[in-house]
């Protein structure tokens, strides 16, 4: 039981308060939990209000930060090291901050989905290893996505410009 608290402490806020209002919800909807939990009329009326309010809050908060995490510019406010207006963070690996726009960004997104398609199996990259016409995208050294050469070039100009991108 600790174990299953340790690790529910340990979630964002956004997946604890969808995950009560889904409790709530469901406490107003059965009205009991063997025996353990047994609210009356009142009871299941407040559970099925607070889950009703809590569950898109919580769902909100997920939008917003998914939103914050592809572009953390807030308007009027100054952060240091965010993209100018125009750009957002390509995230071609979990802590790629280079600003690119949102179509380049949108591109980044269409090659991952595609990336399973552009290898062979085995080669000299074993598994990383970009079938004919295809080149690792090189966003950052570890990134062995395969894509178009011109993408690459595109990726490295990208790489190039990225202090001029950034709120100082």
């Amino acid at each position: 039981m600790t174990e299953i608290v340790t690790h529910l402490i340990d979630q964002p806020i956004p997946n604890l308060i969808s995950i009560a209002g889904l409790f709530f919800l469901f406490i107003a909807a059965v009205g009991k939990i063997s025996g353990k939990i047994e609210p009356d009329a009142r009871g299941r009326i407040l559970c099925g209000v607070l889950g009703i309010v809590l569950l898109p809050v919580g769902v909100q908060m997920h939008r917003l930060k998914d939103t914050l995490a592809a572009n953390p510019v807030v308007p009027g406010v100054h952060v240091p090291g965010a993209c100018v207006a125009g750009y957002v963070w390509r995230l071609a690996v979990v802590d790629d901050h280079v600003c690119v726009t949102q179509e380049t960004r949108d591109q980044i997104e269409s090659d991952d989905k595609l990336a399973s398609a552009r290898v062979k199996n085995g080669g000299g990259y074993g598994a990383d290893t970009c079938a004919n016409g295809f080149v690792w995208r090189e966003a950052v050294p570890q990134d062995h996505v395969c894509v178009p050469p011109e993408t690459r070039a595109t990726t490295w100009h990208d790489n190039d410009l990225a202090a001029t991108r950034i709120v100082p």
